[in-house]
């Protein structure tokens, strides 16, 4: 994992208000060594053993169902490295990385090793947690053939309108930090994009794009700070 390109845009709310968003561009190759380092992230479960006893009953076999099955869908991906499933995980755990290196974030459990469905989750693909102590919301998505910005904001607006960071709570209270579970309860929160990108090259005529977009500026008004990752997945 290679970090091409950060840059910081502050956009002003009010006169007493405004919002910073950070535009990440990410470029990974070596696909099937990457892929080994995620199964290793993935196979860690000492974040498990952090939880009271009610945590550790709750999540264990959960997690432990689901580690094996991304195992599965993680090791074939070492012949098929840009299949859809892998895809997807990759750009969620990349974004991850990307924003503990960059931004000093730190990573909670990718949200399939938690949720109750081992697989296809009902809401955020990941989260992190900012130095501010906000929980960032992420969601992930991949296309082998276009670039994925707006797919994936679209979906982040949807799960804003279905309060789906709520629906997230009573696990995040559990695995969280509690002062960042308390500013959520404030109104402070974040919000993370990440999708697959064609070509860094065009990293700023998405930018622009983006900016544009009309489901970016409910982001925006409803995060306190927003984060925009661009992976280029490079084939072998």
């Amino acid at each position: 994992m290679r970090i091409v390109d950060h840059q910081t845009r502050n956009h002003l709310i009010t006169l007493f208000d405004s919002r910073n968003i950070h535009f990440i561009c990410v470029e990974i190759d070596d696909i099937p060594s990457y892929a080994k380092e995620l199964i290793e992230s993935i196979k860690n479960t000492s974040w498990i053993d952090k939880l009271d006893v009610i945590g550790k009953l709750a999540y264990t076999e959960t997690t432990l169902e689901t580690i094996d099955k991304l195992i599965s869908i993680f090791s074939y991906s070492e012949e098929d490295p840009i299949s859809a499933n892998f895809g997807e995980y990759l750009i969620s755990m990349t974004a991850g990385s990307s924003l503990e290196e960059l931004l000093s974030h730190e990573i909670l459990p990718l949200s399939e090793l938690w949720k109750e469905k081992i697989s296809g989750n009902p809401g955020f693909d990941f989260h992190t947690i900012t130095p501010q102590k906000h929980i960032s919301f992420g969601e992930a998505k991949y296309s082998a053939i276009r670039n994925t910005y707006k797919a994936a904001i679209e979906q982040i607006v949807s799960f804003i309108n279905q309060k789906k960071g709520n629906r997230d709570l009573p696990h995040l209270r559990i695995i969280a930090d509690k002062e960042a579970v308390d500013n959520y309860m404030n109104g402070y929160k974040c919000y993370c994009a990440a999708f697959s990108l064609k070509n860094v090259r065009s990293f700023d005529a998405i930018i622009e794009s983006i900016i544009s977009l009309v489901e970016f500026e409910k982001i925006i008004h409803d995060g306190n700070e927003v984060f925009i990752i661009g992976i280029k997945i490079c084939r072998p």
